[in-house]
């Protein structure tokens, strides 16, 4: 997964094992990844959905859910009940650091502000 996010040249690809840290609600294991624009985050989200969907892996090939759209700056692709993609910009991703709130204590003001992010994103969602 990673050599192939590195082949779309995306770049800063962090693995981060989110259920051992406590978030019962994510995936089990969450990778973050930078683009240079919306447009190539977009079409490498797009392109990796394409070649998982062609390798019809049972339980994540027919269970692919991408959030968010194609002008945004943050897509998320969640690969069956295990794995979650993140697709952003650099400009997002330093407004939004992820790997800071899920490494560190979160603050009842950090847990709301990630909700509220969530709320956003996943009302945008599509099937694959």
């Amino acid at each position: 997964m990673v050599k192939y996010l590195q082949a779309c040249n995306l770049k800063d690809i962090i693995i981060v094992p989110t259920k051992e840290l406590g978030f019962s609600h994510l995936k089990e294991t969450s990778i973050i990844s930078v683009g240079f624009s919306a447009k190539h985050t977009y079409k490498s989200a797009k392109d990796l959905s394409v070649e998982i969907k062609n390798l019809k892996i049972d339980g994540i090939s027919e269970n692919m859910l991408i959030y968010g759209r194609r002008d945004e700056e943050w897509l998320l692709l969640e690969l069956g009940s295990d794995i979650s993609i993140y697709f952003m910009t650099e400009a997002f991703r330093k407004g939004v650091d992820l790997v800071e709130m899920w490494t560190n204590k979160q603050s009842d003001e950090e847990m709301m502000r990630e909700k509220k992010l969530k709320s956003v994103f996943y009302k945008n969602h599509y099937k694959i």
